[in-house]
């Protein structure tokens, strides 16, 4: 059995528990298939304001052993990045990511990492060798990837997603992506009003 077999399985055990709990929080409803029309469209191209779903919640521990929650950034423009060091187009769009974060933080943008059964060691040299600068939550069990569904998170990663600031779901890109095409879609949504 591959890690993506683990991930997928561990993943699609946990969706309607993770459903269930994120919906007594007011994040994603029900629990029909465990999924949640997020009103996707093609990678990078914005959901209207007036479809768009609020993110799941997320919180937990970081690699450097403090906690954070995506709670804590609302009102800035969010762009969670699911990831593993033992992933090869996580380790090609690396770089990307941490330049795009530098560039976009004056923006009010907060990039925030989940890295996804990895080892902790592994996990820390991939962050340094990269210069990635924010905070990376620790998803040993899946249980954080999961909460996305329907994204295809049970899946290998790199998957990202780019929440408002008013902490709503407004694109994705699946697989490897350029920190280029990532910070059009981020310039714009940081741009809007509402």
């Amino acid at each position: 059995m591959t890690l993506a077999d683990v991930t997928r399985s561990r993943a699609a055990a946990a969706t309607c528990t993770v459903v269930a709990a994120v919906t007594l929080t007011g994040g994603l409803a029900g629990c029909t298939k465990g999924r949640v029309d997020f009103h996707f469209k093609a990678d990078g191209t914005l959901i209207e304001a007036a479809q768009r779903v609020a993110a799941p919640a997320l919180s937990g521990t970081t690699l450097d052993g403090t906690t954070t929650s995506l709670a804590a950034y609302r009102g800035k423009v969010v762009v969670v990045n699911l990831w593993g060091s033992w992933c090869g187009p996580c380790r090609a769009e690396a770089d990307g990511l941490g330049a795009a974060s530098a560039a976009l933080a004056p923006l009010g943008v907060q990039f925030l990492g989940i890295d996804v059964e990895d080892s902790t060691d592994n996990a820390k040299r991939f962050v340094t060798a990269h210069h990635l600068d924010f905070p990376q939550l620790v998803d040993d069990d899946g249980t954080l990837t999961a909460r996305f569904t329907p994204l295809p998170t049970q899946g290998a990663p790199p998957i990202t997603v780019v929440i408002d600031r008013q902490g709503r779901v407004v694109t994705r890109f699946v697989g490897e992506t350029t920190g280029t095409k990532l910070e059009t879609a981020v310039r714009a949504v940081a741009a809007e009003t509402t």
